[in-house]
């Protein structure tokens, strides 16, 4: 099973989600006043980068 880190973060204009593999470990972020986080996690799936059963982890910021 993969681990999905999703950040939401102010990416630069045209970049709506961007992501980084590490083994197992997937590491996205999205921008959530272009997309939501539901579509960007379609995102992923539609290139690829999501196969079978995922763990999906919300990181906060303080």
């Amino acid at each position: 099973m993969a681990e999905v880190r999703v950040e939401q973060a102010a990416l630069d204009s045209g970049v709506v989600m961007a992501f980084a593999r590490y083994g197992r470990l997937l590491r996205m972020a999205y921008d959530p006043d272009d997309i939501t986080e539901a579509d960007a996690l379609v995102m992923l799936r539609e290139q690829g980068a999501l196969a079978g059963a995922v763990h999906v982890v919300h990181r906060t910021t303080a």
